[in-house]
Parts: C-alpha cells; sequence; structure tokens
C-alpha cells in the first residue's frame, strides 16, 4: 500500500432553515456540484428540491447521481465518482439518510485518488520529491 496523507476538513451547518444558506456556503468551494442522493426520503420529504433549488439560486452547475441505495454497494460508490470525475465536479453535496452521507464521503476520497493517480501531474510531483530529497540528503551528508 502507498503512504499518503488524508486532509478532509468540515464545516457542519446546524439549525433551522440553514438549508438556506447552503448555495452561497457551496459556492465557496466550487461551481460545478456532484448532488448525491438515493430514491426514498429525500425526494418524498421535499429536502431535494430545496437543496437544488438553493444550488441553481446561486448560479452552481449540478450534476445529479441518484443511485445510492441503503446499505450501499461498491457499484454505486465507483458509478458515482466517474461521474464526479467525468464532469469535472468541484464538490460533492449529499442528500439523505446515513448511507447517502457515508457514501458520498467514500465518494470524495475515490475521486480524490483517481485523479491523482491518473494525472501526469503526479508523477511529476512524485520524481520532484525524489530529486528534492536526494539534494536535501547530499547538503546533510
Amino acid at each position: 500500500m502507498e503512504n499518503f496523507i488524508a486532509y478532509n476538513p468540515t464545516k457542519v451547518h446546524f439549525g433551522r432553515n440553514v438549508v438556506e444558506e447552503l448555495g452561497t456556503a457551496a459556492m465557496e468551494l466550487g461551481k460545478k456540484v456532484l448532488l448525491v442522493y438515493g430514491k426514498g426520503s429525500a425526494l418524498k420529504n421535499g429536502s431535494y428540491d430545496l437543496t437544488k433549488q438553493q444550488l441553481i439560486k446561486t448560479g452552481a452547475e449540478v450534476i445529479e447521481y441518484s443511485g445510492i441505495k441503503p446499505n450501499p454497494l461498491v457499484a454505486d460508490v465507483d458509478k458515482a465518482a466517474q461521474t464526479g470525475i467525468e464532469n469535472n465536479c468541484d464538490l460533492i453535496v449529499a442528500v439523505g439518510g446515513g448511507s447517502v452521507i457515508d457514501s458520498a464521503k467514500i465518494i470524495g476520497i475515490c475521486i480524490a485518488v483517481l485523479l491523482i493517480f491518473l494525472t501526469p501531474f503526479f508523477r511529476f510531483v512524485i520524481e520532484l520529491a525524489s530529486w528534492t530529497d536526494n539534494q536535501v540528503w547530499r547538503l546533510f551528508h
């Protein structure tokens, strides 16, 4: 397994009517949103509609993935991550219960890892880091 460092800052908006701030908060992070949800409660209780309205209201481009099931499947997470990569999404917004939220976390990690390992820049950074380590070693020995 390759060594890596994961940096995952979290900001929680909690309370009444905080969804009204969603679009503004999202736009601080990016303009292309991967909206992830299941096929149940988020559609029935109106939270999907409200979330999408808030995102669109602030000018976000919304790409949707609605395939998350209770007790999520790896295949669904893979498909959602691929959707995010293919559409160059800047951020993920999850609407739903625990399965959707947990899936969104893994989708984010999958997108980050796939982009790192598929990008020529990553290879350049590794080569530069190796060169730098070698040069630093020479300075102190």
